[in-house]
């Protein structure tokens, strides 16, 4: 499919009247493998890539690279956020443990603002007793892992203290193998099973600056660095399997005999099932059977509502090759196979 659009970009799949002489861009936001562009969609229009790992990005882009906050930026966007006076020795001492990394610094302003009688100082203690403990990290997260995993092992702790908390933590577990563009408020209303605690959670979540909600569709979202460091912990706990199988469960909708459907069958939440089917799911101790169903699901999505057939074929083939000869899910697969 990327091979088609390329060549139609490029002007060889159209006539020069067309897309040859008109403007176009294309983005690929948020790149985490190596992106190799053909050398003829390189001289013509505009590409953006964006990418937390600079390594990743094509050797003919121009590259930018964001940095951090400058220290006087960061002091003052703690100083907006928590209403505090601006004591120059212990701002500084914050902003700097922070690294000034906007994301961090955000965060830590909204946690200091929703704590009673917390101040720079007591919070540059309690920040440097919570993160003590060492990660391994890639390499392109290094200097960013350790503030915001320290922020979310504090926030959490706090958020638990209320009895709202428990909640607002279970949904930003589940944000995190969801899909990073978005988690309708549907979706986390059956997770927690009650739309008035649900309200509650997420306000708080958004009063820490954990999540954020835009859009006219009204999704939930939160950074994916967030969901990095929150798929960290909730790995740590060993509570995986419990959640990603009630997500799932809660994702898939569709028939016994999805196949035999109409083609243009809707399955619900299909990029959802492409986000917790990107995790490690075997790892994770989910039920095969259950990611079994999840991977159907997707396929028919792919399939029959975004005509991503190419995927849909391999995801179905290489389940194929994963089920015994005469199994029943060898041959559902084999006839999805068919009907793609």
């Amino acid at each position: 499919a990327m091979q088609d659009l390329y060549r139609y970009l490029s002007g060889a799949g159209c006539s020069k009247s067309s897309c040859g002489k008109v403007p176009w861009a294309l983005v690929f936001d948020n790149v985490d493998a190596k992106l190799d562009l053909p050398p003829e969609v390189q001289q013509v229009g505009l590409i953006l890539v964006t990418a937390r790992d600079a390594r990743v990005v094509p050797a003919c882009t121009s590259k930018v690279e964001l940095q951090p906050f400058t220290r006087q930026e960061s002091v003052e966007l703690l100083v907006k956020i928590t209403g505090l006076d601006n004591d120059p020795r212990t701002t500084d001492c914050v902003a700097e443990m922070l690294a000034d990394f906007p994301l961090a610094v955000a965060q830590a302003a909204s946690f200091i603002h929703e704590t009673s009688h917390l101040n720079f100082a007591l919070f540059a203690d309690y920040f440097k007793r919570v993160t003590n403990e060492q990660f391994a990290w890639p390499g392109s997260l290094q200097g960013y892992h350790h503030t915001v995993l320290g922020l979310w092992q504090i926030a959490r702790a706090n958020l638990l203290k209320n009895s709202d908390g428990p909640d607002a933590v279970k949904l930003l577990f589940a944000m995190s193998i969801l899909s990073p563009d978005g988690v309708e408020q549907t979706i986390l209303e059956e997770i927690v099973g009650d739309l008035t605690l649900t309200t509650k959670a997420l306000t708080m979540l958004r009063r820490y600056a954990l999540i954020s909600a835009a859009g006219a569709d009204l999704k939930y979202r939160t950074h994916r660095l967030h969901q990095l460091v929150v798929r960290h912990d909730l790995r740590k706990q060993g509570n995986c399997a419990e959640l990603c199988e009630s997500i799932l469960m809660i994702l898939l909708d569709g028939s016994a005999d999805l196949w035999s459907t109409s083609r243009f069958a809707n399955v619900r939440h299909g990029e959802h099932l492409r986000a917790v089917l990107g995790h490690d799911l075997a790892d994770w101790g989910v039920s095969r059977e259950l990611a079994f169903k999840a991977k159907m699901q997707l396929a028919h999505y792919c399939s029959f509502a975004t005509a991503e057939y190419e995927a849909a074929i391999e995801l179905l083939e290489g389940e194929i090759r994963e089920w015994p000869q005469n199994s029943r899910h060898k041959a559902e697969c084999a006839y999805g196979l068919a009907q793609v």
